[in-house]
């Protein structure tokens, strides 16, 4: 996978998945996903805030890990 500057990549281990909201059904990763379109010029650190926010409504027996990748632009080498 290759990212490039201002994209970003949420990650999370799989206690959010295994969440059971409702005692029987797990949330499962699809309804964690968002189309690229509602993502759009939303800051970098709001999937994983959305994420934890989530996470902390859904009261999880296993730990939830929570974490992001954002590229940097490349240095131009200048010295500033």
């Amino acid at each position: 996978m290759l990212l490039s500057p201002g994209q970003t990549l949420p990650l999370h281990a799989d206690g959010i998945v295994e969440v059971r909201p409702d005692g029987v059904n797990t949330v499962r990763e699809a309804a964690l996903r968002l189309s690229p379109s509602e993502r759009a010029g939303l800051p970098a650190a709001q999937p994983v805030a959305e994420l934890a926010e989530l996470a902390e409504s859904l009261h999880p027996d296993d730990d939830v890990a929570l974490s992001e990748v954002t590229p940097l632009p490349a240095s131009t080498g200048e010295v500033g």
